[in-house]
């Protein structure tokens, strides 16, 4: 994750921060559920990936300009429901292998790899390249990619409910924009779903964000919530009879030591098909961390009040409250540990807690 949520894909990212502006977003994958993805790494890794992106030098040809960076999450999570028996277990849950490369000033690629146990088989989860348009703060984005439709922010070791409503990676075309405080894009893609049938490019999404040295602003739509990868999953059909859109608002917050989370992913409409006819499902998330140090290293701690609407069909759970804390041991090195609390739509309720180690390389 699954939170999710910074990501290898924003170490790639900053390889090519001249060419492309990719959304922060951070979050992993949290053990007890396989249907959470992580899309976004935690801000200690996000941080060894800007020292990475800084030692980039442009040689002679574009193969001397790439960069290749990594991830590794081992978990171990012990799961408690109120039904049923208890269960805990190790595992690898998350390797991400980058490359990126700046093959010149204006033109950049990049390839994300992944592995998520008892998941997703090796796979090549983004593969994109990026055209910074000259003297504009214009770029066209092509490729495999997660479109910037939610930002999913978080400081715990497991991403957001809205991960799970939203998260989408399509095959897209986009143009983005970004200056010092404004960013957007608009792209376009032919979904899984086909409304009617048709294998047309009748997808589209788009964003806008303001942020300053305080607050983050974010909005974004897409026509078709149902792309997302637990919607899409769920439905079943690639055949439609007719596209539900969604909607996405969040704002982050810098307040000294503290930042506040708040991030909500929503259906516009009830969708129309089977199983999730007649619903229109939502999901917040709500998080405050707190920074500190814990003899000379940085540590975050963080407590988060997540829920969602007519989303027992997606299996998300109804509440979910959750606290945790994470402590970077050195640039490489981080380690997470998390409780939670969750219930579903028949009142059942689970406790859960997982331990995680990070290493980026």
């Amino acid at each position: 994750m699954n939170m999710k949520k910074n990501i290898l894909l924003i170490a790639i990212s900053l390889v090519s921060a001249n060419t492309f502006a990719a959304s922060d977003k951070s979050q992993l994958e949290r053990l007890e559920s396989a249907e959470e993805r992580i899309r976004y790494l935690e801000q200690r890794v996000q941080d060894q990936n800007d020292t990475i992106a800084t030692k980039q030098t442009k040689g002679e040809s574009w193969a001397d300009s790439v960069e290749v960076g990594g991830l590794i999450e081992v978990e171990a999570g012990f799961s408690d429901p109120e039904n049923g028996d208890s269960t805990s277990d190790t595992t690898v849950a998350t390797l991400e292998l980058g490359f990126a490369a700046n093959i010149s000033d204006q033109l950049s690629a990049e390839v994300v790899f992944l592995h998520e146990e008892d998941d997703t088989d090796f796979e090549v989860d983004v593969a994109q390249f990026s055209y910074a348009i000259q003297d504009t703060n214009w770029s066209f984005v092509a490729g495999q990619t997660y479109v910037p439709f939610g930002v999913y922010e978080t400081a715990l070791v497991s991403s957001p409910l809205t991960v799970d409503l939203g998260e989408t990676r399509e095959t897209a075309l986009m143009m983005s924009y970004e200056d010092d405080s404004i960013s957007g894009a608009f792209y376009i893609f032919n979904g899984t779903n086909k409304d009617g049938g048709e294998d047309k490019i009748n997808n589209w999404g788009t964003n806008f964000a303001y942020s300053n040295d305080v607050v983050s602003l974010g909005l974004g739509y897409i026509n078709d919530l149902g792309d997302s990868g637990t919607v899409e999953g769920e439905l079943g059909s690639n055949t439609v009879t007719g596209y539900t859109a969604g909607i996405t608002a969040s704002m982050v917050v810098n307040a000294g030591d503290f930042t506040i989370i708040a991030e909500q992913v929503s259906a516009e409409s009830s969708f129309s098909d089977a199983p999730l006819a007649g619903e229109q499902p939502k999901a917040r998330n709500f998080e405050v961390g707190y920074g500190l140090t814990l003899g000379s290293k940085p540590a975050t701690i963080a407590v988060a009040f997540q829920s969602t609407d007519e989303a027992s069909n997606l299996e998300l759970p109804e509440d979910k409250t959750l606290v945790g804390w994470n402590v970077d041991i050195s640039d490489n090195i981080g380690l997470g540990f998390e409780l939670s609390k969750e219930e579903d739509y028949a009142n059942n309720k689970s406790n859960s807690f997982v331990a995680q180690v990070a290493v980026s390389f």
